[in-house]
């Protein structure tokens, strides 16, 4: 394949990649900057390999993936921090739902942190990232029903955490009126 074949394929996901570095590298723009860099550097070195037949979308967070997993494997000192959150863009907006917003933010990051890294990393891959069950296995060398289970189980866990959350904040809040 040509270098030149590459160019389209770049430019469809090179927000994509960057926005996955970015949140699971703790929202370090730098860091995420570098890694979406070294990532399309590799896969453009390795576009020859690509088969025109699979997904490009696979493959590409594929290297993401492993590239990710290299980086913090030299670096030890460094922990993968697998928020799904995105930042809120202050607009003009009404102030209430942006307020809601973060309040909304900040409890699925809280509830994340309930998930192993593996689960973190399937959710996000799949909800922030939105890519099918075929491409996750795929990304994390998985079967399809394995991630299918796994999302479920997180899910579960997820809502699960969440009532207890609920509940907590709503006997505090009616403990407060009380008083």
């Amino acid at each position: 394949m040509k270098h030149t074949d590459f160019l389209p394929h770049y430019e469809q996901f090179k927000h994509k990649i960057y926005s996955y570095l970015y949140y699971r590298s703790g929202k370090n723009r730098e860091l995420a900057e570098d890694l979406t860099s070294e990532v399309f550097l590799k896969a453009l070195e390795k576009f020859h390999t690509f088969k025109k037949d699979s997904s490009f979308q696979s493959w590409i967070y594929a290297i993401a993936h492993n590239h990710l997993v290299d980086h913090f494997r030299k670096d030890k000192g460094s922990t993968i921090d697998l928020d799904i959150v995105e930042n809120v863009v202050v607009s003009e907006g009404d102030v209430k739902s942006i307020l809601k917003r973060r309040v909304a933010a900040e409890q699925v990051e809280h509830l994340l942190e309930f998930l192993s890294d593996e689960e973190k990393e399937i959710v996000l891959l799949r909800y922030r990232q939105q890519l099918p069950m075929k491409d996750i296995a795929d990304i994390v060398g998985k079967a399809e029903a394995t991630i299918r289970v796994i999302i479920h189980r997180a899910l579960a866990k997820l809502k699960k955490r969440y009532a207890a959350i609920y509940i907590s904040i709503l006997f505090f809040f009616t403990f407060l009126l009380n008083i």
